[in-house]
């Protein structure tokens, strides 16, 4: 008799098994090319982005901005699975290919990981992908461990790495913050995401064991193959650092004072929307307030009402949302 999978993580494992397979059965649309115009400086990202450039030079740093913006990951990271954002497409091979082939795409999609690794309070070395503190680590670090629908994102990006040729990038990724999760404890509440999910983003199987090892090492739990980890003797040369960062959850004011002003911003968003449509009647009816609120409502759920953000992410991409939710019952530590 099968057991009860109450989180879904089992549709999350295998969503990752086809992401390291190919995914076979899938097949190409040579009619969609929106990632390869975005990457290629041609459209903007939707809704409320702009194009790749502009993001890389103004949204760098903006830490609000990319906090609670919830449409441009699946821009930035595009993946052959279908994301929350409704306005953003499916990776198709044919783009793949064609991304890969030009230095400018590449060179802006690499751009793209060291902007959400900042964001991360990390800092990539090109030469060997491996990461390192930035100078913002301690307030990034903070963030990232209360705000888990970041680790929704970070299995966005390593599939993202592992689609564009740039899988060297993610063992490096993985090795750094399992330090950081489990040798230092600076991100604790990441473990469960790393060790069930991210670890999975690794396609070469040699990878796979050399990390499931070092997690080993670090955890005294082994990672079966099948994902399912046992308890085993801690290793007696295993040390922990006392470097912990402090991460008090916000008070409810705070959070009602966030939703609040998230909630003014709509608003304005909905009345500009309202305005273009009456200045403008025969523009197509999405410019209207009220299908403006409909088409993005989930967008915002979060900052509109008590739900917690892991709900929506990415909903759509089955791996990173079943993810989320295995995590938030996991994980209430210390793994979209």
């Amino acid at each position: 008799k099968t057991e009860p999978d109450p989180m879904g993580a089992r549709n999350a494992k295998a969503d990752l098994k086809r992401y390291r397979e190919g995914y076979p059965g899938q097949v190409d649309n040579p009619d969609l090319n929106d990632n390869y115009k975005f990457y290629s400086g041609q459209i903007k990202s939707v809704p409320q982005g702009d194009y790749i450039d502009n993001i890389h030079k103004t949204w760098k740093g903006d830490y609000d901005k990319l906090e609670v913006h919830h449409g441009y990951i699946q821009w930035l990271f595009p993946i052959r699975e279908h994301g929350m954002n409704a306005e953003s497409q499916p990776l198709q091979l044919h783009e793949i290919e064609k991304i890969k082939a030009d230095p400018e795409c590449m060179e802006r999609f690499l751009k793209s990981y060291e902007m959400q690794l900042h964001f991360y309070g990390c800092v990539l070395n090109r030469e060997d992908g491996t990461l390192s503190r930035g100078d913002n680590w301690e307030q990034q670090y903070h963030n990232l461990n209360t705000h888990s629908h970041n680790f929704l994102r970070i299995t966005r990006i390593l599939k993202a790495l592992g689609e564009f040729g740039l899988e060297r990038y993610q063992l490096p990724f993985l090795n750094h913050f399992a330090d950081e999760i489990w040798l230092h404890r600076t991100l604790t509440p990441c473990g469960n995401s790393c060790r069930n999910f991210w670890l999975g983003t690794l396609r070469n199987d040699a990878e796979r064991e050399e990390f499931k090892k070092k997690v080993h090492q670090l955890t005294g739990v082994a990672v079966s193959g099948s994902d399912e980890s046992e308890d085993l003797p801690r290793p007696s040369s295993h040390k922990i650092s006392n470097v912990v960062v402090p991460t008090p959850q916000k008070t409810n004011e705070e959070i009602e004072a966030e939703r609040l002003a998230f909630r003014q911003r709509i608003a304005s968003e909905k009345a500009k929307a309202e305005a273009q449509a009456q200045a403008q009647p025969k523009a197509l009816s999405s410019s209207s307030s009220a299908e403006y609120e409909s088409k993005y409502s989930k967008y915002f759920k979060y900052m509109t009402d008590s739900s917690d953000d892991e709900d929506y992410e990415d909903s759509g991409d089955q791996a990173d949302s079943d993810e989320d939710e295995d995590d938030s019952d996991d994980e209430k530590e210390e793994e979209k």
